[in-house]
């Protein structure tokens, strides 16, 4: 006889019930202990066992939104929630900058960033301009004191120095793939594939640089060319 709960209970719990009743009464002694334990009653503790579970297990996929608070890296479980799979932020779904504010330095640069520009290469503080995949662009900077976490991207042809979680275009310029494109720099990895002004460079390695301040840039269109030394390449 097998105890079978509702028609999309996991298979994991759809089991015969003999082997964990054998396990059960094994274990507490048969047929007499300081209770004693009917085949019912057992029959009846794994069904219940099982609904309680099969009740939670469809949530396990579902996705929660919430809004982050400026500075704030921790944050209370919902009171509705019996477990959290997973945690993602995906930075090409909005412009940070618009939502969180104060955390718009979380995706920057480290200082001495490099921009393409229209008459040429020049360091951020001196450029009045930058070049975008959409045209030349106004832009405006903002210095940030607080020391944070870098990492030092090298490619084939140059550098950036940036925060771990700050966007880089990778693969293609493709609009209808723009979602998918974008990498932290922190998961970049050896020979992928990143955009320039004239073509394409090669990921070598990422490694991790002492903490620095950091610049970040504000442009209409959200991403431009950019690096500390080389070629520059796409980032947001």
């Amino acid at each position: 006889m097998s105890i079978l709960g509702p028609p999309d209970l996991p298979v994991v719990l759809k089991v015969p019930s003999d082997p964990i009743k054998f396990e059960v009464l094994s274990t507490l002694g048969h047929p007499v202990v300081m209770v004693e334990l009917t085949e019912e009653q057992l029959e009846q503790a794994i069904r219940v066992t099982g609904d309680f579970i099969a009740t939670y297990f469809p949530f396990e996929e579902k996705y929660a939104y919430f809004n982050t608070q400026p500075l704030v890296s921790e944050y209370q479980l919902p009171v509705d929630a019996y477990w959290v799979k997973d945690v993602k932020w995906d930075p090409a779904t909005t412009r940070i900058g618009d939502i969180f504010g104060a955390e718009s330095f979380l995706f920057c640069c480290g200082e001495g960033l490099v921009l393409s520009t229209k008459s040429g290469l020049k360091p951020m503080k001196k450029a009045k301009d930058v070049v975008t995949p959409y045209g030349i662009r106004k832009f405006r900077i903002k210095h940030h004191n607080e020391l944070q976490y870098l990492v030092r991207v090298e490619y084939e042809n140059g550098e950036l120095i940036c925060t771990p979680n700050q966007p880089i275009k990778v693969n293609s310029f493709d609009k209808s793939k723009s979602l998918n494109n974008w990498v932290n720099a922190a998961e970049l990895r050896e020979g992928q594939i990143l955009i320039t002004e004239i073509g394409t460079t090669k990921v070598k390695k990422v490694i991790p640089v002492p903490k620095g301040t950091t610049d970040s840039i504000s442009c209409k269109v959200g991403c431009y060319f950019g690096c500390h030394s080389g070629v520059p390449i796409l980032i947001r």
